[in-house]
């Protein structure tokens, strides 16, 4: 008390940078540093609650722009591309149908193949395989050539896409499932019907020899094959929504063109059908030909659909 004043010591100023110092700190600042101006803007944003879009980097906004663009895919679950998810949903699809064919195929002999070489597993499939069919065959006839039929459409309906240029991500799968359907609920069971009543029409005419086949033939094609392509265009047709008028406008234009690539493909191939192949083993032989038949007539209906679409008919 009576001392002297105590005052706070003074704070020793820095000395200034010198000369070399800076220009070296300015040329640092013209190269890639952060101005006076910049910093005041981003203290600016700062103060206002975040950066501005105004200050972001071009670098920074187009991840932004992304995630509202059609078809982007987010991390963690936003907008998915269609295509992708339709090429995995048809790849997956495929896979599992073939696994589980694959899967039957290799284990037919699974109860009994206990001790056997890997030889002899291999070389008994194919016999196995058929005599399993035959037996299935025997024990229910409609029902084996109706899932036949059911898959060899499925089959060619994929292949007559992929020969329109549809990839697996462009595949209609609720075609595929029509396609299979009038395979499995119409060609299978009424196919079975016309070889029973075909055969029975052919003895009751004495066309036993083997120079009928050719009368053979055109029986088949004139009346069961007509018959079914029209069949299968309505069908198509009805499942697909399409009006009564429109269905009967796709027959009336599909009928003759359809007979006359009929006759070339089914001629040689009936050769055989009627000439060599068994009643019971007729449809399985016809149904390995079908899957071509299926091309065709899958893309002659995708055809006329889209030629009537086109023209603006219902």
């Amino acid at each position: 008390l009576g001392g002297p004043a105590l005052r706070p010591p003074r704070l020793a100023l820095r000395a200034p940078y010198p000369p070399l110092a800076r220009a070296r700190c300015g040329a640092r600042m013209g190269a890639g540093g952060t101005s006076g101006a910049e910093r005041s803007a981003r203290k600016g944003a700062r103060g206002g609650g975040g950066v501005t879009p105004a200050t972001q980097p071009a670098s920074s906004q187009a991840p932004m722009r992304e995630l509202f663009t059609p078809g982007f895919e987010a991390p963690l679950g936003g907008q998915v591309d269609t295509r992708t998810l339709n090429a995995a949903l048809n790849f997956a699809g495929l896979a599992v149908v073939v696994l589980a064919v694959v899967v039957k195929l290799l284990t037919v002999d699974a109860e009994i193949s206990r001790g056997w070489t890997w030889f002899e597993i291999v070389s008994r499939l194919p016999s196995d395989n058929w005599s399993d069919y035959t037996s299935f065959l025997t024990a229910s006839p409609v029902l084996t050539k109706a899932i036949t039929s059911g898959t060899v459409y499925a089959l060619g309906d994929i292949l007559a896409q992929s020969t329109e240029g549809k990839g697996l991500a462009d595949l209609d799968r609720v075609r595929t499932v029509r396609s299979s359907l009038c395979g499995f609920t119409l060609h299978g069971p009424l196919s079975h019907l016309w070889y029973i009543f075909a055969e029975r029409l052919f003895d009751l005419l004495h066309w036993g020899a083997w120079y009928f086949v050719p009368l053979k033939i055109l029986t088949d094609q004139l009346t069961w094959g007509a018959l079914w392509n029209a069949l299968y265009i309505a069908a198509i047709g009805l499942t697909s929504g399409r009006a009564l008028p429109t269905i009967q406008g796709e027959i009336k234009e599909t009928v003759f063109p359809l007979i006359r690539d009929g006759l070339k493909l089914w001629c040689p191939a009936h050769m055989i059908t009627y000439g060599v192949v068994p009643i019971e083993n007729r449809l399985l032989w016809v149904d390995l030909v079908e899957i071509l038949w299926v091309v065709i007539l899958s893309t002659t209906a995708s055809a006329s659909k889209q030629a009537r679409e086109s023209n603006g008919v219902a």
